[in-house]
């Protein structure tokens, strides 16, 4: 402990919005972080939300280093993602990058007991998504209830606000 779980979300478009971006490089504008202090403790949350307009990129990534703990795992569903984002933006940012790196190593991966087959349910048709995975496990938790149900849904919708 303790315990951070992260979800990031992108957009990317055709032409590059943004000086020193390349075409349909993903530009993380949303992050959630849930930080639990240990077990049966409430999580708390905490979240950035880009406003339109300008590259979210110094803020997000100000917000993120502020937001993380400097010792504790970091829960990912999909850890290539989140590395991946994350190496981007040590790249575009270097004078984050020495912090930024230094989250690599704790990213845990979720996905890993789906993707490898350790746990397996019909219902998840063969898949290890989140969106497989997470009504097998909680059922009472839906996307379809969600107003935005998709991280595609959430990049579209915020690309639109880009534009």
């Amino acid at each position: 402990y303790p315990l951070h779980h992260l979800d990031f979300e992108t957009f990317a478009l055709a032409v590059p919005p943004f000086d020193g971006v390349r075409p349909y490089q993903a530009i993380p504008f949303q992050f959630s972080l849930h930080v639990e202090d240990g077990p049966g403790k409430p999580p708390g949350h905490l979240s950035f939300l880009a406003e339109a307009g300008g590259d979210p990129r110094e803020e997000f990534s100000n917000t993120l280093l502020r937001s993380i703990r400097p010792e504790g795992d970091i829960l990912v569903y999909n850890r290539s993602f989140e590395a991946r984002i994350i190496k981007e933006l040590a790249r575009d940012l270097p004078h984050h990058a020495s912090a930024l790196r230094g989250l690599l190593p704790r990213l845990k991966d979720l996905a890993l007991p789906f993707a490898r087959h350790w746990y397996l349910d019909p219902a998840m048709n063969g898949r290890h998504s989140i969106k497989s995975v997470l009504p097998v496990l909680v059922p009472e938790l839906r996307y379809t209830d969600l107003e935005i149900g998709s991280g595609d849904l959430a990049s579209l919708s915020f690309a639109q606000l880009m534009a």
